[in-house]
């Protein structure tokens, strides 16, 4: 009997550890797409309260360490983020106040209105390549960023070339600054995001890994179950009738022990009936 509870109990825990750990990758599956805090605070609650003594202890320690270092990564590119759209926008505010003020210098000529209109044309083509960038960082994506900036920078240096008076190049040099603050912000958030690309690799390899290390648990726990429902058929069927009536004949013999009269006893010794019955 303890045995068979035993692997009750067991199965139990498995079933237990089955819904409680889909339901934690399901939840982390989920932030991963959509990025919502609250998956992410459902997958911890979940592995939080997983693992314990079992097998997959360890490896269900490792996942959540992988959630962690995710959500926590995940809240600096937002920064990273936030900060590059400031310093994006920043960029293109400022040149276009460069050309608004060149437009009303008597400095300006045809060639520098052109040029300075295509480095604003060039600046807003960079912001675009980088949300490209954030959606999809691949290598080729981030070369594409980088190409539009060289462009740009090329043509900010030309428009200096064009002008001559120390405000107007000061203005040329304050838009160049802006572009190459923002150019190391974009760097800074694709490192971040391929760190993010290798914990969802580790997170993958470690979600496979628990999958087959609970396949094997749920295995051994049902064959466990398996073999104890045939050991105690085997036992059931080992009792004879014989076993079974002369169990029966002792429970009668001991109720009538004490009693005067014993209707049950009749064939028995007449010391256990106790009366004037029959005696054999």
């Amino acid at each position: 009997m303890g045995n068979t509870a035993e692997a009750a109990q067991q199965g139990a825990d498995v079933a237990g550890l089955a819904s409680g750990l889909s339901e934690a990758r399901l939840a982390f599956s989920r932030y991963q797409l959509n990025h919502a805090s609250d998956d992410a605070e459902r997958a911890k609650t979940l592995l939080a309260g997983l693992g314990g003594d079992s097998a997959i202890a360890g490896q269900v320690t490792d996942y959540s360490g992988i959630v962690d270092q995710m959500t926590a990564l995940d809240g600096d590119i937002a920064d990273l983020s936030a900060a590059m759209d400031e310093s994006g926008l920043a960029t293109t505010d400022t040149l276009g106040g460069l050309i608004a003020e060149a437009a009303q210098s008597a400095s300006l000529n045809a060639k520098a209105a052109a040029v300075s209109g295509l480095a604003m044309q060039q600046a807003l083509e960079v912001r675009l390549a980088v949300d490209v960038l954030l959606s999809e960082p691949a290598d080729n994506s981030l070369a594409a960023v980088n190409d539009r900036i060289g462009q740009a920078q090329a043509t900010l240096a030309e428009l200096r070339g064009i002008f001559f008076k120390a405000d107007d190049v000061g203005r040329v040099d304050a838009v160049t600054a802006r572009l190459a603050e923002y150019a190391g912000m974009i760097g800074q958030v694709h490192a971040r995001m391929l760190d993010r690309q290798a914990l969802a690799q580790q997170a993958a390899t470690i979600d496979t890994a628990i999958a087959t290390s609970f396949a094997e648990l749920a295995a051994t726990a049902q064959a466990q179950q398996a073999d104890l429902e045939t050991a105690a058929d085997r036992q059931a069927g080992a009792i004879s009738p014989g076993g079974l009536i002369a169990g029966l004949v002792t429970l009668v013999a001991r109720n009538c022990l004490g009693r005067d009269h014993c209707p049950l006893a009749i064939g028995l010794d007449p010391g256990i009936g106790g009366g004037d019955g029959p005696h054999g």
